[in-house]
């Protein structure tokens, strides 16, 4: 349920004019009925809005925790959407731009194309609207269910968050429960042969987002975007680039990111990490200190992302009808083994 002084937990704004799909359908079939299935309150013109003005939109844009909407060929055409855009940037709302990248690309219907059709004078406005990384959404057979799963995961994640900080707000910014830990520098060694290096509990996080942001170019990439969202101190730690696992049976993840240096500054931008090294980190936090516990329930969380994400129900419904999983689930069933390994 939504805090007070808050009508909704998510507003849901869209467009009726694209030809190329029917934006109000994936919206009534896919985006509310899951979050309505979650308990989440959610205004959707056509089930909230009958009988009352269209400029009730604008105000219940106001009073709507997290605001979505979805990007199609025509949403910045679209005066009204950019009104409920301008009402939520106005009371700080976040923003979550979704789009279905099984009909559309990124730069059609994207930042760049927002950026084309406003102008250089809304650059500031479209920062705001394009701040959280937008929802890619795949609604093929194959990946459809992975989709639904990671859309839920994405926009829980930034309801949590906002929650928490209009919680902290409320009660003159005393921590939340669940809290991260502050940040107290301590050393550790990734095994390399080179000196310790300082590390913080923000740089574990910082390494757990980036072991699980997986890349743009793969088919199974929203998988496990954004797993690690609730272990993550406010506001989040943004890491940029991607990861690649590759041989996880053997403990080998190769990392292909820009800010990497953060957590193992001696390691090149494509460079490797063992699970031992991963182990070694984790470690780096300070028992002491009391975070033997979030230790424990990040390495909980590893060992069970899959699991979570139905991953290995997936792979055995399939595998018991004597169906070839494809390479995509067995090497996910593969990579169960490496985080299991981190666990351990």
């Amino acid at each position: 349920m939504p805090p007070p002084g808050k009508n909704n937990d998510f507003f849901l704004g869209h467009t009726k004019r694209s030809t190329r799909t029917s934006t109000e359908d994936f919206v009534a079939q896919t985006i509310y009925p899951i979050l309505s299935s979650r308990g989440h309150k959610c205004f959707y013109d056509r089930h909230s809005l009958a009988g009352q003005d269209i400029e009730t939109c604008l105000s219940e844009a106001k009073l709507s925790v997290v605001h979505i909407v979805v990007l199609d060929d025509c949403t910045m055409q679209s005066n009204y959407v950019i009104k409920e855009l301008e009402a939520s940037v106005e009371s700080s709302n976040p923003i979550v731009t979704v789009y279905r990248k099984d009909v559309f690309s990124w730069t059609e219907v994207g930042k760049p194309a927002w950026e084309s059709a406003l102008g250089p004078e809304r650059k500031p406005f479209l920062k705001k609207v394009f701040s959280i990384p937008t929802v890619e959404f795949e609604a093929s057979a194959r990946y459809l269910d992975t989709s639904k799963d990671i859309l839920t995961q994405d926009l829980e994640k930034v309801l949590d968050a906002r929650l928490q900080a209009l919680s902290s707000s409320a009660s003159g910014n005393a921590p939340s429960k669940g809290t991260a830990p502050p940040v107290e520098q301590v050393d550790t060694c990734c095994g390399c042969g080179t000196s310790p290096t300082p590390l913080d509990t923000k740089a574990v996080y910082s390494l757990l987002d980036t072991l699980t942001h997986s890349p743009a170019n793969s088919n199974w990439a929203t998988i496990i975007k954004g797993a690690f969202w609730r272990k993550q101190p406010d506001p989040p730690i943004v890491v940029g680039g991607c990861v690649r696992a590759t041989e996880a049976g053997d403990g080998l993840v190769v990392i292909q990111t820009r800010l990497i240096q953060p957590i193992f500054p001696q390691i090149s931008e494509a460079g490797q990490v063992d699970a031992n090294d991963v182990k070694k980190a984790l470690g780096a936090l300070d028992l002491e200190r009391g975070d033997a516990l979030i230790r424990e329930e990040i390495y909980t969380t590893f060992a069970n992302l899959y699991m979570k994400l139905n991953v290995l129900s997936n792979f055995q419904r399939l595998q018991d009808r004597n169906l070839d999983p494809g390479p995509s689930f067995k090497e996910l069933s593969s990579k169960v083994a490496f985080f299991s390994q981190v666990a351990t």
